[in-house]
């Protein structure tokens, strides 16, 4: 079984402490980000598991599906790129793959269908899991690079085989407690003494095979490609001697599903996004191409049936497409057209936002991105920006502004003639926005602005030639570039673009992705290559920081909201949040998207802010700090307001602060460093009577002396803790 999952550790009773990352996955429904496997429970209810970690379910035989995705970096446990899904019955589960973080591999656990997760097996060495099967609840294996995991008391301890040659695993398969199959790339290797032991049963040099499966002891199927062709092969004597079956050019097959010795149907793909789909009615000796009519095509990973009917295959970029005629016709689940790159997103106040995406896709929000509506505008070209100010809706295209003063119901559009590189509106009056074009012997930069809601635009031609702006008033903007052999800069205006001063960051020669400015002086620029540039004093001077990250990585989004508290957007390979609470000295992970590349995000406050990314948006109201679970410690209602030296102290990383409430009241307990700025908020929430509890994890925080207050009503009082790693 073929997956990619987790959730969090999340408890519900009120004694057991829980973190959970506070970013929240708002959009769309389905993960975009391929899904990696699926798993039946019963007629009408299934599993899958897709990147981001989204794990999801639907209980009308595939029709719908509810997402419950959520992070954590609590025991390490960020969203997951995990592979393969295995449920022994409705509530019991396995969920493996890996991380970036160290050690990679992943083990997860569930015994109440999904609602929380137990990881497991951090003590194995392997680099990743690709599959996972267990025959019961106590006795399973786990499958991936270069080894097997074997369990026998339902995942409390793996004995970890290595295989006689390096490959990679992609699938695992045991008939019974003694006889199964791994195969992998250019190998596949029979045990038949319960895994302990594997010979070679099957070779093939440039081969990969992705899933295996058996009718009977004697015959079974592996589904895979052969040097770029789709193959499957077929066994009758257990996997002594394997036959061809199929082979086509170009393609690849990952998944299958046995109706009958005779009826089997595989589905895969290509990776330029042709689904593929083969069905034999002959026991594998023959194999019939089957094609559907649903649009953007994307290669299946996973294939899985509630019946002999009705099925599901999902893949790439969330595709979805479901089936009542055992595979003959298939129709799609969730709609394409939610399977986007976002470009940006900007909420006005807490209710109302606008995503801007590719293909003139916008979709709008009045109730704080719980739900999406798609609007109807008179383009395909890609929205860069969207802007909302009450019923008046600003979009910048790639090539034209887009106004509606009603909500969107209706839409002027203003030709810029221009290729638009970054654009801003700071409130429902002005806007500004850069363009060029470039002829053959020629290059020509134009700086719009308006004054009026983009109803008429003054430009002026300017030498420069910025990939990011940022207004902090109508009069006091900065535009900043660079390049590959181009010195980064930063130029400033004070008079709405009609005079820019410039100054050049020395030795830096990156694309500047995004520009922040708390004021006149403070800013920073986020570049290409990890490169984070901040001056104190208009662009005059810089100081060059980074964010911790490979050089390859990018930063499209850099966005802080005072001196000192800032947030940041990498991508590549992973789709990271960062946070900054000591102006971009130091940064840690808030949230990790797995594979997603995020595109922007944006705050309203401190506290509540949104992020964009390839099909997904997420959302946080507490700075996208953790949000800690309080346990209850006792029954009796203290006669007085209390909070006690936290324990261990020094402590690493963990730490425990008990409190007393005695009257119903909104509580604060917020943690600041040495010099008063605000760590973190461990309860910020209206409480009854009692006494309690709550961790503070600063796993992501540097050693140093800490002080922690409670606040509630009028009563204060704070003490000094000290953390020492």
């Amino acid at each position: 079984m073929k997956t990619c999952i987790l959730s969090l550790l999340l408890f519900a009773a009120t004694n057991i402490y829980s973190q959970q990352s506070g970013w929240v996955y708002q959009y769309p429904k389905i993960t975009n980000l391929g899904i990696s496997d699926i798993v039946i429970i019963n007629p009408t209810t299934a599993y899958s598991l897709g990147g981001f970690s989204a794990f999801t379910k639907t209980t009308d035989a595939g029709l719908t599906w509810s997402n419950s995705i959520s992070s954590s970096e609590y025991t390490g446990m960020t969203p997951e790129r995990l592979f393969a899904l295995h449920f022994v019955n409705s509530l019991t589960g396995w969920a493996v793959g890996y991380n970036n973080a160290q050690p990679p591999l992943r083990i997860f656990k569930t015994t109440n269908a999904g609602a929380t997760w137990v990881r497991q097996g951090e003590n194995l060495v392997s680099s990743y899991l690709q599959d996972v099967f267990f025959l019961n609840e106590n006795t399973g294996w786990a499958a991936g690079h270069l080894r097997v995991f074997k369990t026998t008391n339902s995942g409390l301890n793996w004995t970890d085989i290595q295989m006689p040659n390096n490959n990679q695993m992609f699938s695992i398969y045991f008939l019974n407690e003694n006889t199964g199959f791994a195969t992998g790339e250019y190998w596949t290797y029979k045990s038949t003494n319960g895994g302990l032991n594997w010979n070679v049963c099957y070779t093939a040099a440039n081969s990969r095979y992705y899933s295996i499966k058996f009718i009977n002891d004697n015959t079974g199927f592996m589904c895979g490609d052969y040097s770029n062709k789709a193959r499957i092969v077929k066994t009758t004597n257990g996997g002594t001697n394997w036959v061809i079956k199929y082979d086509a050019v170009s393609d690849q097959l990952n998944s299958m599903h046995i109706f009958s010795p005779a009826e089997i149907i595989a589905v895969g793909g290509k990776y330029d996004g042709a689904e593929k789909i083969v069905k034999s009615t002959d026991g594998g000796e023959t194999w019939n191409d089957i094609y559907t009519d649903i649009p953007n095509k994307e290669i299946l990973i996973t294939l899985a049936f509630f019946d002999q009917n009705t099925g599901i295959a999902a893949g790439y970029d969330g595709k979805m497409i479901r089936t009542t005629n055992k595979g003959m016709n298939w129709s799609e689940v969730n709609p394409q057209n939610y399977r986007m790159r976002s470009n940006s997103v900007y909420f006005n106040n807490s209710l109302n936002g606008i995503l801007s995406c590719e293909y003139g896709k916008i979709f709008k929000t009045s109730n704080g991105g719980l739900n999406w509506d798609s609007l109807s505008i008179p383009t395909t070209e890609s929205i860069l920006n969207g802007y909302n100010f009450g019923n008046r809706i600003y979009l910048i295209g790639f090539s034209s502004f887009y106004r509606s003063i009603d909500n969107g119901s209706t839409w002027q559009n203003y030709p810029l003639g221009r290729n638009v590189y970054c654009s801003e509106f700071i409130d429902q009056d002005n806007g500004f926005i850069f363009g060029n074009i470039t002829g053959q012997y020629w290059s020509f930069n134009t700086f719009f602005r308006t004054s009026n809601g983009g109803l008429s635009w003054d430009s002026v031609s300017i030498q420069d030639f910025p990939y990011a702006m940022k207004f902090i008033n109508p009069q006091t903007g900065f535009i900043s570039g660079g390049n590959t052999g181009y010195n980064t800069f930063l130029s400033k205006t004070t008079n709405s673009g009609i005079n820019w001063t410039k100054h050049n960051v020395s030795g830096i020669y990156k694309k500047a992705k995004s520009i922040s400015f708390i004021n006149e002086n403070i800013g920073w620029i986020g570049c290409d290559e990890n490169v984070l540039i901040k001056t104190t004093n208009g662009g005059v001077n810089f100081q060059i920081l980074d964010f911790g990250r490979p050089q390859s990585w990018t930063t499209p989004k850099v966005f802080f909201r005072d001196e000192y508290n800032g947030w940041a957007a990498v991508n590549n390979p992973s789709g990271q949040l960062l946070n900054t609470t000591n102006g971009g000295l130091n940064w840690h992970i808030q949230f990790d998207c797995g594979t997603a590349g995020i595109s922007s995000f944006h705050f309203i406050d401190n506290n509540t802010g949104w992020c964009g990314g390839y099909g997904f948006v997420l959302k946080t109201t507490n700075g996208g700090n953790y949000i800690t679970s309080v346990s209850v410690t006792g029954e009796m209602i203290p006669g007085k307001y209390s909070i006690s030296q936290n324990y261990p102290n020094p402590f690493n990383p963990v730490t425990n602060i008990k409190f007393g409430i005695p009257k119903s009241g909104f509580v604060k307990i917020t943690v600041y460093d040495l010099l008063g700025r605000e760590v973190i908020s461990l309860v910020n929430e209206q409480m009854q009577p009692g006494s309690y509890n709550v961790d503070w994890d600063a796993s992501n925080y540097p050693s140093g002396v800490y002080f922690y207050m409670l606040e509630s009503g009028n009563y204060y009082e704070s003490k000094k803790m000290v953390l020492i790693k």
